[in-house]
């Protein structure tokens, strides 16, 4: 999955952390995580207008290790720090919904 952030202000934005914090569970509305990849320590400025891209790489495994089934998951991005102040990133207005198919076996 590859995710770009962009600076839609007039001024500097120092993302951070850099990648945030991502979590991939089945439903975002009961609070429940299958998946988290924590925040990293580095940071990204980011000029007005300015993006930058993540790729973050799922093996579809669960935090124990176990395989997921087929069905629907979605991605919530953490917050981030905005000088004295922490604020959540937006995946342009909505949480991001994907779904994991079926392996079709030939025979």
């Amino acid at each position: 999955m590859e995710f770009f952030f962009e600076n839609v202000t007039a001024e500097l934005f120092k993302l951070e952390p850099f990648p945030p914090l991502t979590e991939i569970g089945r439903s975002p509305y009961d609070g429940s995580v299958l998946k988290t990849f924590p925040a990293q320590d580095a940071s990204k400025v980011l000029e007005p207008s300015g993006v930058v891209s993540h790729i973050l790489t799922w093996d579809q495994k669960d935090d124990q290790g176990q395989q997921v089934s087929p069905g629907n998951y979605f991605i919530k991005l953490g917050h981030v720090k905005l000088g004295d102040r922490t604020m959540s990133l937006s995946l342009a207005g909505t949480t991001r919904e994907f779904d994991i198919l079926p392996v079709a076996h030939s025979d």
